[in-house]
């Protein structure tokens, strides 16, 4: 409530001050009467009052003699305000996951209150928290977390707003029932895989429930980390080349390993040119490539989220054919004078990108040093006479 007043009309001297009379009885004696000085200010605020109550005012003034008569009394009723804050406020209960809370009504505007405004937090999730609830002097309040310590305070809301709260009251929930002994946990890093979790307690209220983890289930998946290990290619004919390859390392896998891509490409072209192949296995015969030509070869891993880093390049060529020949065996008589001869002759064709040597063995002599000649790298047939005709 704010007060003001003129001066007195005749002061009979200096005021150097006022005092203010309030009571909401006025026929008590003034000694009775609430009263607050004020200096040399004809203003001042009175607090802590009643709302919906009327109060009889009087003002008196000082000089340096002394006080001066009372003003006549003014009639001033106060209007209703916010409620004060609740009192006596405390944890009846407190379990695992929940906390019975129970307070007083406000002392002021109490019968005025229309709900409540409950606030809370906790030590274990850094949230602040805050629910209405109905009028009420009780009440629980759950979904808590086990063994975490909580601040609650609360206050009372009327028709003209929320009032002042009451001090944050510190409440520690429960803990589980303990675990049985013996026990291990053990910490594993990001990645891991782990094996089914087993565990026993007694007098265990859970609001979760937790399933085992089944064998090899991975906490969290993302890409490899490393590439295939020891990628090895041999070449197996003169348009395959073999090639295998061991997973990257486990503890860089980040996750299951669910493909592996194959790559190719003729050496002195670009990667973009590059044949992949997606497989499930740790090898694989690459087939129909060219002859003689040396490839680079290269292989990475994936996940479910995506591939991850290739391995470096490895370079395979392709072997070269082999020496294709073919021969004919024929024989002639040839007639010279009275005489006649047989001849025996072999007529042998080949291939070879090379220059060839043409070895040529008679019947007689085959464990004896043969007779060599060369051939011209051009020529394809080349036909022997002069032979042994007898087998």
């Amino acid at each position: 409530m704010v007060i003001q007043w003129d001066e007195p009309e005749t002061p009979n001297g200096q005021v150097t001050g006022y005092k203010v009379y309030y009571t909401t009885n006025p026929s008590l004696p003034m000694a009775s009467w609430e009263s607050q000085m004020v200096d040399n200010n004809q203003l001042t605020t009175i607090s802590e009052l009643t709302p919906h109550t009327i109060y009889t005012i009087k003002v008196q003034a000082f000089t340096s003699v002394g006080p001066g008569p009372l003003s006549l009394p003014v009639l001033v009723k106060t209007q209703q305000g916010v409620p004060s804050q609740p009192s006596n406020l405390r944890a009846s209960e407190v379990g695992e996951t929940s906390v019975t809370l129970t307070w007083s009504r406000p002392s002021h505007s109490g019968e005025n209150i229309i709900s409540y405004e409950l606030y809370w937090n906790d030590t274990y999730a850094k949230e602040r928290h805050h629910r209405r609830i109905t009028i009420t002097e009780s009440y629980s309040l759950t979904g808590l977390y086990p063994n975490t310590l909580y601040y609650v305070w609360l206050a009372a809301r009327s028709q003209r707003g929320e009032g002042a709260t009451t001090p944050p009251i510190p409440i520690r929930t429960k803990q589980y029932g303990k675990m049985s002994s013996p026990y291990h946990i053990i910490t594993l890093p990001p990645f891991s895989y782990c094996g089914v979790i087993k565990c026993s307690s007694s007098s265990v209220k859970a609001s979760r429930c937790f399933l085992p983890l089944k064998k090899k289930t991975l906490p969290h998946t993302t890409v490899p980390g490393a590439p295939p290990q020891s990628v090895i290619g041999e070449a197996v004919g003169p348009t395959s080349i073999r090639v295998s390859w061991s997973p990257p390392p486990a503890e860089r896998s980040n996750g299951r390993i669910i493909y592996y891509k194959l790559q190719v490409v003729e050496s002195g072209r670009s990667d973009s040119e590059a044949l992949q192949i997606t497989l499930n296995g740790t090898s694989f015969v690459l087939d129909e490539l060219k002859r003689w030509t040396e490839y680079r070869i290269w292989v990475l891993a994936g996940t479910s989220v995506g591939d991850g880093p290739p391995s470096y390049p490895i370079t395979i060529r392709t072997l070269e054919d082999a020496l294709e020949t073919s021969f004919s065996m024929f024989s002639y008589f040839c007639c010279v004078s009275d005489s006649c001869f047989m001849h025996c002759c072999i007529n042998m064709s080949y291939f070879d990108m090379f220059s060839s040597t043409l070895h040529e063995t008679t019947m007689e002599t085959r464990v004896v040093e043969p007779v060599r000649q060369a051939i011209d790298s051009d020529s394809y047939i080349f036909l022997l006479s002069d032979l042994d005709s007898n087998p």
